[in-house]
């Protein structure tokens, strides 16, 4: 039935990424390289489009390590999901693009520890956003 709707013009088929937690050695036979990149990706969920008047409910990021040479991920990924509670109830639209509802944040708190660790350990970050992913820079 996806493949049906994938040639079809008006439907576009989304399917579940699973992630890899463990890519192996580095292409030097290594499970650390002092070469590598460590990439944060990251992807946010927010209760809007405006940075200014919407709030972030969720924040997914994962940290890989990237051999300079190859472009090839490498090593163990480190992972943090969690959301947050915007004090207020999740506009209509956003819980229709999202899926995320008001009792899935109730309450909720991102730890910011473990986002400013993740953060300290990256060399440079890349964000999706619904245009596809971008490359925000070096830390």
């Amino acid at each position: 039935m996806a493949q049906r709707l994938e040639s079809h013009p008006d439907f576009r088929v989304l399917r579940r990424l699973v992630p890899v937690l463990d890519y192996g050695v580095s292409p030097n036979g290594h499970d650390v390289d002092s070469t590598a990149r460590r990439v944060l990706v990251l992807d946010t969920e927010t209760t809007g489009l405006s940075h200014a008047g919407h709030q972030i409910i969720e924040l997914a990021m994962l940290l890989v390590q990237v051999d300079p040479a190859t472009g090839q991920p490498f090593g163990r990924v480190e992972t943090f999901e969690g959301f947050e509670d915007p004090g207020m109830p999740i506009p209509e639209v956003a819980r229709q693009v999202t899926g995320i509802t008001d009792e899935m944040v109730r309450g909720q708190h991102l730890d910011d520890a473990r986002v400013e660790d993740l953060l300290g350990l990256s060399d440079s970050v890349a964000a999706i956003a619904a245009g596809g992913l971008r490359q925000t820079g070096s830390c």
